[in-house]
């Protein structure tokens, strides 16, 4: 799995096509939008890491 730098090296919108975890703090908007306009990921495959 990537660490936290690693997903701030990455656009949130590829990032979200491409792992299937997110962190709270730095996306809570994305995570937000993404719940309201899914796309190809399921929401109980989403790991929400601390």
């Amino acid at each position: 799995m990537l660490g936290k730098d690693d997903i701030k090296t990455k656009h949130i919108n590829d990032y979200f096509l491409t792992a299937p975890f997110i962190l709270p703090e730095e996306i809570a908007d994305a995570f937000e939008h993404m719940i309201s306009t899914p796309k190809n990921i399921q929401i109980e495959d989403i790991v929400i890491r601390n």
